[in-house]
């Protein structure tokens, strides 16, 4: 069981840097995470990039991206 096991998080700047590692890092901890930032693409790809089979994340915590606007 992971120290944030089923908690919430929103996590915004979340497609790169210093907010993805994070929300990478909540995820393996357990908690369910949305992230959020100004550009579709790289939130998408983000996304992408997480669910990928090499990250090896929860099925259940996905992450969930929203453009801001």
């Amino acid at each position: 069981m992971g120290k944030l096991e089923e908690k919430i998080a929103l996590i915004t700047g979340g497609n790169g840097g210093i907010g993805f590692a994070t929300a990478m890092r909540f995820v393996k901890e357990g908690a369910y995470v949305f992230i959020t930032g100004r550009r579709e693409s790289e939130l998408a790809a983000a996304v992408f990039f997480a669910s990928s089979n090499r990250n090896r994340l929860p099925a259940k915590h996905l992450l969930i991206a929203g453009g801001l606007r």
